[in-house]
């Protein structure tokens, strides 16, 4: 049994000085992105309030029967959501709690956390059938918000109808779904309004779901005309796709079909926002189970296209809940979805999924979304794509996880996180699953009944979560400190200044528990500055979607979108919250009305609530869509032959316990005026099965393929690395091409490395016998003269030993001898033939002595450098202070940085945007034996 560690961090500048003083070694985003922020001075920042202190006792009781249970409704135990709004614009929020199988509840605010239940006298009382989401939201603009209330269940197309209860005005309300067209009867998760036409008034996207989850990961297919399989919608969907409904002067229309909305996911939360800042507004949905998310773009002619894979390069598996905020102040919205995987190992194994490589592989092939079982935290990179952070930030894991909102609970100005946990039974328990279930069905036989199974269920309250945002990229779990509440079964949740402190309250609903009002204690212990805004757009037309940027006297900016469908079957505060910290001035606020107006607000006052109303005379403002892309792809001009097709092969079916995939480390890419016509020409690498490509540059910047047999001859080789030189001293560019990958047996003919020769005109040979038979797995590859006679000579660095990870694979150093290439590893640099898993190298002279050094790195070594010293390339890696940096370093690239002379080494290690964080004091390390005997090692990867 063998031991390794390896420190799995940041990227690396190191600053060289001179031959005799050790490199400066420094963690070039230590301050930004450090995940060890200070939360020593952090205090409880919330109070839970009980039933008699605010008089909110209702409970979202689920009481399961033989006709309805969690066998035959999947989503019984998803619980219902929260509503928040002024229903009399007294002032206060006031708060509508959803029931599942009990009648929701409404109260108003009194002030002081005290509130009144008027449920009876309000006309909310007999809310019949199995409610959902909940929404308030001012419908037909009269200044008073309305209800809207969704159904799903095994109940009756009837007992389904979704409920909307119009304001009077008078704090009672009338049921009149059927008359403004709204009496939906699909299996309804959440209603999310917003208005995509842009002519002022609301619009309806309906987040719906089928009934059968053991259909769900079925994939219906048919042939399209060419022959090819493709995905398509099962016939019968009327109750099961979303629905998307237009506002026509106040009678809702069904346009799903035509909008380009239909679908048959399991829609559990969904996002209005204008993702792409074209001022028309796009969704965002979250589905469960396989099929994927989707980002529907507004098109601005009535339509959407789902653009998901151009936005996102993946998304979670089963998307719970969601939220879209501005977490890093940059002015680009940020989104968060979540999962249900667990925080702890035993959690994890016991709740473990058969989402396998195969099925993995198989939603590929037909173009679905990525997708990891995890939450996202998706850092938009304010160029109309997004990059995953949650791991890097240590979000990605909170459990069976419903509701995710984004705040300034604290108002220091940065959005904080708060998830709701928890799920009535544990039903995905593996022993409940795999052994349980099978066991009491054996048992009582005829004489089985739910009650029998429903007992059997394993029951885990989890708590909820808190996360501190530190300003930094970072977040720190801050749920003990701050006060996130017990274990529960917590679903919809909202934030909402409940008592007009300035700072944001929240309030989770249970299941079979009255709700959690969280109090926040921040005005007492924080006193942090704040800024809030009601706004008021053009008489009649509805505020949703408008954006609020504030900046303040050091130039520090935030941006909000209002929007109040948020998290999870739930609406929050209609109120557009900003926290300040210490900043006591700001300097101005900006607002982008729906209708594309900039209004400039000169009249407000921190610390206090303000109302915007539209001012017409506001100037219209441009649209940039994507104003930070740099680069035009102009992929067309390389033609129709440019692809590269990746052989299947699946590394873990050989090698179950490996971490990653070997096999599929190219294309190799080569660049170089082949046929010297001044132009680059380009090589691209094949996989195992496929000839690698050369393209020729026309005159009118467009590329050709030119044909090559020697390539065609050769396509059994993995290309991994490529390289155009001139290796004969004939002036002309001659091809070496590094084999790799993981798909052939140790010392396989299929590694051996390959040189094509030019004949001047642009045609290249293969050169049999020129590079040495050395068959291992390659990667990196570097060039230099190593004897100065003017030829460039060879290291080629060997990246795994298939079959016998993590064992060093055999890497080699070749002098070129009049364009045949010799191996003199044994002679020159002994140290090098197995130095490890090479992943990159170069040459360059760190220490200006007119000589190279040959620089390295690779997966579980130090960056590494040998000096030609006495005839011989020796390792002088720890004179340089670099020997304990181990880790699994994949690039490195030498620059004068600074222009002092002497370059820099900029080293890419594999980060910590990953679930494998390192540190000396909890590193991961590795232990590796051929446990079973079949002749392969069995590696043992383990981390804290």
């Amino acid at each position: 049994m063998k031991f390794n560690q390896v420190l799995i961090g940041l990227p690396l500048l190191l600053f060289a000085c001179n031959s005799a003083d050790k490199v400066e070694v420094r963690k070039v985003t230590d301050r930004e992105y450090s995940t060890a922020a200070d939360i020593s001075n952090e205090t409880a920042l919330f109070t839970l309030l009980s039933p008699e202190e605010t008089n909110i006792d209702f409970k979202n009781i689920i009481t399961e029967n033989q006709s309805f249970h969690f066998k035959n409704y999947a989503y019984i135990y998803n619980g219902s959501g929260v509503a928040i709004g002024d229903i009399n614009n007294d002032g206060l929020q006031d708060v509508f709690l959803g029931g599942n199988l009990v009648t929701g509840k409404l109260y108003l605010n009194l002030g002081d956390f005290k509130f009144k239940d008027i449920t009876k006298t309000s006309g909310l009382e007999n809310v019949t059938g199995f409610r959902t989401g909940v929404n308030m939201i001012d419908i037909n603009t009269d200044g008073f918000l309305d209800i809207y209330i969704c159904a799903g269940g095994l109940y009756e197309n009837d007992y389904r109808k979704n409920r909307l209860y119009i304001n009077n005005g008078n704090s009672t309300f009338t049921e009149k779904s059927a008359e403004y067209g709204l009496d939906d009867m699909s299996y309804s998760t959440q209603s999310f309004f917003f208005d995509y036409d842009n002519d002022g008034d609301v619009d309806l996207y309906l987040l719906n779901h089928p009934l059968n989850p053991t259909e769900s990961n079925n994939l219906l297919m048919e042939s399209d005309k060419g022959g090819n399989l493709k995905l398509v919608l099962p016939k019968n969907i009327e109750f099961t796709s979303d629905r998307f409904y237009r506002n026509d002067n106040g009678k809702f229309k069904e346009v799903t079909e035509q909008a380009g909305l239909l679908n048959d996911a399991f829609g559990l939360s969904a996002l209005v926002a204008d993702f792409n800042d074209d001022q028309f507004t796009d969704i965002f949905v979250c589905n469960d189970y396989v099929k994927p998310d989707n980002l529907y773009i507004n098109n601005g002619d009535g339509t959407f296209t789902d653009k998901f894979n151009d936005f996102f390069q993946h998304s979670s598996f089963s998307s719970m809940g969601s939220d879209y905020a501005d977490i890093n102040n940059d002015g680009c919205l940020d989104l968060m979805t979540l999962d249900m995987f667990p925080e702890d190992n035993y959690r994890q194994k016991m709740h473990g999924t058969d989402y396998n490589y195969d099925k993995y592989l198989l939603t590929k092939k037909f173009n679905f979304a990525t997708q990891f079982i995890k939450n996202t935290l998706q850092i938009n990179n304010c160029n109309g794509t997004y990059s995953d952070i949650a791991m890097l930030t240590d979000v990605a894991h909170t459990d069976w996880s419903w509701t995710t909102l984004f705040a300034d609970y604290d108002n220091d100005g940065w959005k904080d996180i708060f998830v709701t946990n928890g799920y009535r039974r544990s039903v995905t328990d593996n022993d409940f699953v795999k052994y349980t279930q099978d066991s009491l069905f054996k048992i009582y036989k005829s004489q089985f009944t739910i009650d029998k199974l429903t007992a059997a269920v394993p029951v885990h309250k989890t708590a909820s979560y808190l996360y501190k945002n530190n300003g930094n990229l970072t977040f720190s779990n801050v749920s003990d400190i701050w006060n996130a509440g017990p274990p529960e079964f917590s679903n919809g949740a909202v934030y909402v200044d409940l008592n007009n402190d300035g700072y944001l309250d929240i309030i989770s609903n249970n299941i079979d528990e009255a709700p959690f009002i969280y109090k926040n204690n921040g005005a007492a212990s924080r006193k942090n500055n704040f800024i809030r805004f009601n706004l008021k757009f053009e008489k009649g037309k509805t505020s949703l979607g408008t954006k609020v940027e504030i900046s303040d006297e050091k130039g520090n900016t935030q941006t909000q979108y209002y929007y109040q469908s948020r998290g999870f079957l739930s609406s929050v505060e209609p109120v557009v919250h900003f926290g300040l910290g210490k900043t006591s001035k700001i300097n101005e606020v900006k607002v982008y009305w729906p209708n594309g107006k900039m209004q400039l607000v000169k009249d407000f006052k921190i610390n206090s609530v303000n109302d915007i109303s539209y001012d017409n005379k506001s100037p219209k403002t441009k649209v940039l869509v994507n104003p930070n892309v740099y680069f035009e792809n102009i992929s067309d001009v390389l033609g129709k032959e440019l692809s590269h097709i990746e052989n299947e092969f699946i590394d873990f079916k050989r090698e179950p316990l490996l971490h990653r995939k070997y096999s599929d480390e190219g294309p190799a890419l080569a660049v170089g005026d082949i046929n010297e016509d001044g132009l680059d020409d380009f090589y691209l690498g094949g996989s195992t099965g496929y000839p690698g490509k050369l393209f020729i540059q026309k005159t009118n910047g467009g590329f050709e393929l030119k044909e090559n047999p020697d390539f065609v001859a050769d396509k059994i080789h993995e290309d991994v690395n490529a390289v155009f030189v001139d290796v004969n001293k004939d002036k002309h560019l001659d091809l070496i091409v590094v084999s790799g990958g993981n798909e052939f047996p140790l010392n396989s003919i299929n590694y051996e490395d390959r040189l094509y020769l030019n004949d001047g005109k642009g045609n290249l040979k293969r050169a049999q016998g020129a590079l040495p038979a050395v068959l291992s797995s390659g990667s990196a590859l570097a060039l230099n003269d190593i004897d100065n006679d003017g030829d460039p000579d060879l290291f080629v660095g060997g990246r795994i030993s298939s079959g016998q990870y993590p064992l060093a694979p055999m890497s080699y150093l070749a002098r070129n001898d009049n364009g045949k290439f010799v191996n003199v590893t044994p002679s020159w640099s002994e140290g090098l033939f197995k130095i490890g898993m090479v992943t990159s190298a170069t040459f360059e002279d760190l220490d200006k002595d007119g000589v190279k050094e040959l620089i390295l790195c690779g997966e579980w070594l130090p960056i590494s450098i040998f000096k030609f010293e006495g005839g011989k390339y020796k390792n002088v890696t720890a004179s340089f202070g670099l020997d304990k940096n181990i880790g699994w370093w994949e690039t490195i690239h030498v620059r004068d940085l600074n222009g002092d002379g002497y370059p820099e080494i900029i080293a890419g290690n594999v980060g910590l945007n990953t679930h494998m964080k390192s540190s000396n004091e909890k590193p991961v390390t590795l232990h590796y034996k051929d446990y079973d005997g079949n002749s392969t090692l069995d590696p043992l990867l383990c981390y804290y």
